[in-house]
Formats: C-alpha cells, sequence, structure tokens
C-alpha cells in the first residue's frame, strides 16, 4: 500500500511507513465496502417496507362507515333523558318532538326506555347517524317523520339559529 505522506510503498502488513515513520492505514478491500453499502441498502428497505406494511394496517383497519365521529363519541342509543341530553343535545331537541313509535307506549323518544324494533332505541340511533352524516336538524326531523311517523301533536318548532354550519358532527359537548 502507499504511504499518504510520502508516497512510497510501504508493505501490507506495516502500521507505520518504513521510509518517513507516518501511521499507515490499511486499505478496505472492495469486497468490505460492498458488504457495508449492502447492509444500508437492506436496512432502508427494511424500514420502507415496515412503513408501508404499518401504512396498509392503518387504512385497512380504519372504520369504513360516515359515523367516525359516533365510534369516537360511542353513541349509546340507550341513552336517554338528562343524560342524552348533555351529551348530544341535537339528538335530544330531535327526539323530543316524536313519541315512541314502538305502539305500546306513549313515551317521548327523547325519554323512553324501548328496545323493541321500530321502538325509541332505534329512532335515536337513526337521529344520531342522519346528525353524525351531516344533516341539519330540521331536515332529520323530516326523515324520522317519514321513516317512522309519531310526532308529537302540537310539537313548538325548534329554534335552530345558534347550531354550529352544516357537515358538523353532533359531539359531546
Amino acid at each position: 500500500m502507499k504511504c499518504a505522506n510520502c508516497g512510497r510503498l510501504a508493505s501490507r502488513r506495516a502500521q507505520y511507513c518504513e521510509h518517513c515513520g507516518h501511521p499507515v492505514a490499511p486499505r478496505r478491500s472492495a469486497a468490505h465496502e460492498n458488504q457495508n453499502e449492502t447492509n444500508w441498502t437492506l436496512l432502508a428497505a427494511v424500514l420502507v417496507g415496515g412503513i408501508l406494511v404499518g401504512a396498509m394496517v392503518m387504512y385497512f383497519s380504519k372504520d369504513k362507515t360516515p359515523s367516525t365521529a359516533a365510534a369516537m363519541n360511542v353513541f349509546d342509543p340507550k341513552l336517554r333523558g338528562p343524560q342524552l341530553a348533555t351529551a348530544f343535545p341535537e339528538v335530544y331537541q330531535v327526539a323530543a318532538e316524536f313519541t315512541c313509535p314502538c305502539g305500546t307506549c306513549t313515551d317521548g323518544v327523547e325519554v323512553c326506555d324501548c328496545e323493541m324494533v321500530k321502538g325509541a332505541s332505534e329512532v335515536r340511533q337513526f337521529i344520531f347517524d342522519n346528525l353524525d352524516a351531516g344533516h341539519h336538524p330540521p331536515h332529520v326531523i323530516e326523515m324520522v317523520e317519514a321513516k317512522y311517523g309519531y310526532r308529537k301533536p302540537g310539537s313548538p318548532s325548534l329554534k335552530f339559529e345558534n347550531l354550529p354550519p352544516s357537515g358538523t358532527s353532533p359531539t359531546k359537548q
């Protein structure tokens, strides 16, 4: 190998140049350099592959329904009365416009504990889902009336002037 200081040839095993005494660094072989390059390439490939697998797992495990906010708020259609009014005021306001459509009771949907098919729990879930999809409360009232009926007679019109703009979901306040 060549001395970096004087440029003369030194023996392969020498640690110092025989001519000037300068330390001589052993040369790296081409195979050793290729091995290091391969290690970095492999490490980069594993890292990129791990990121892609992680992204795919997150994408495919994500809830595809429009009520992602519902999953975050964990809406329970069994909520009624003051708990419903506190946790989901818009759902409560719309539910208060109707009596339970089950046909066996006369309670309002906002307070009824009926879990029958087409009962208060089903109606509250329907209300929540439609509010969560971005429908305004007056429109949801029309939708509930069209699907279930049983709007309370003489129900006062709800005042929705202070509601958030369209497209917002009924979040817990």
